[in-house]
């Protein structure tokens, strides 16, 4: 099945094994978010990713199981470039580029596809995860190269500290708010092919 608007359109009673193993999926991939905020302080990444994953979406009209599952898997990988920090290397500086996007999501394709999921849903869910992770970190003071190692110049627009919980909440609060509406989006053709 591809993604876009058409997916459920061919949508076959014998698909309803297809769907059962994708919603499993799903519950497994929000296990992931749960575990993702115990593990980091993920407020202001996973809401930031949910905004502009949820938007884009539902403005391209992305109505497929396949487009959700890209949503909550990237914003539960949305905090993997913060994987420095827990193996105490220098922050925001061998994980916090462009290129360890493409290579963690080349690995973590490959462990999709080793366990019989589809290769393009790691690979991409990591590399928009990674993208907006970078994306949300230029926004905070703390300089650094997205494009490392090609330079050394450090980026940062200096809008507000990565700690402003009044800062992180809120991108929360829209991100949630933007899923919410994507799936008010996405329910009527769910629902419509489960009868």
């Amino acid at each position: 099945m591809k993604l876009g608007r058409n997916t459920y359109k061919e949508f076959k009673p014998e698909h309803r094994n297809y769907f059962s193993s994708k919603c499993n999926h799903l519950k497994i991939q929000l296990r992931f978010i749960l575990i993702g905020c115990v593990l980091t302080n993920p407020r202001g990444h996973a809401g930031f990713n949910l905004l502009l994953t949820s938007s884009v979406a539902y403005l391209l009209g992305m109505r497929g199981q396949e487009a959700n599952l890209i949503i909550l898997l990237s914003t539960a990988l949305s905090t993997l470039p913060d994987i420095d920090l827990r193996l105490r290397i220098t922050h925001r500086k061998y994980t916090h580029n462009v290129f360890f996007g493409i290579f963690a999501a080349f690995l973590i394709g490959l462990t999709f596809n080793l366990f019989g999921l589809s290769f393009y849903l790691g690979f991409w869910s990591t590399l928009i995860g990674v993208i907006t992770h970078l994306a949300g970190d230029l926004m905070t003071y703390r300089g650094f190269n997205p494009i490392a190692p090609l330079g050394e110049r450090k980026y940062s627009l200096k809008l507000f500290k990565s700690s402003n919980k009044l800062v992180n909440n809120a991108f929360l609060l829209a991100g949630v708010t933007a899923y919410a509406i994507y799936l008010t989006y996405l329910l009527p053709s769910l629902l419509q092919h489960l009868r």
